[in-house]
């Protein structure tokens, strides 16, 4: 597992929003597309209820680096949701990620909130699929995530 238990696991560094979506509570799928980035292929679901009134929804990454003191084969990104004005969200929304295709099968794969120290707490997956390489993990609230392969 990558938590650290107090241990630091990723040091922060530079932040790029990346897109704006306007969100409603009535729920909206966005998908990062052609962007050039690190998180091209990400989506995101905000089912109806999630949030209590209409919004928007920015998606970035964020630069750093993964310490010694993580578990795994880190995916080396970072993604940023941002949710100006709404703070928790009513019902969760699904963070649905591309996975890696690497040369060593991984056996499974965890998603995990960055906290402000560096800690990595872990997410709720839902699905993993290894014929889709998709995951979907999902957060009540906005957050920096990553996730990581074992």
């Amino acid at each position: 597992m990558a938590t650290g238990m107090g241990i630091k696991q990723y040091q922060s560094n530079k932040q790029f929003h990346v897109v704006k979506y306007d969100i409603s509570e009535n729920g909206e799928t966005v998908t990062v597309a052609n962007t050039g980035t690190p998180i091209d292929g990400i989506n995101i679901i905000v089912p109806p209820g999630a949030i209590s009134k209409d919004g928007e929804i920015f998606l970035g990454y964020e630069t750093g680096k993964f310490l010694p003191t993580i578990h795994g084969i880190p995916s080396r990104i970072v993604l940023v949701i941002e949710t100006p004005g709404i703070t928790n969200y009513e019902n969760p929304i699904e963070v649905i990620v591309p996975l890696a295709t690497m040369e060593k099968d991984w056996i499974g794969v965890a998603g995990y909130k960055i906290d402000k120290e560096g800690q990595l707490e872990p997410l709720t997956t839902i699905s993993l699929d290894k014929v889709s390489n998709r995951a979907t993990f999902v957060t009540f609230a906005p957050l920096k995530m990553t996730w990581v392969y074992y």
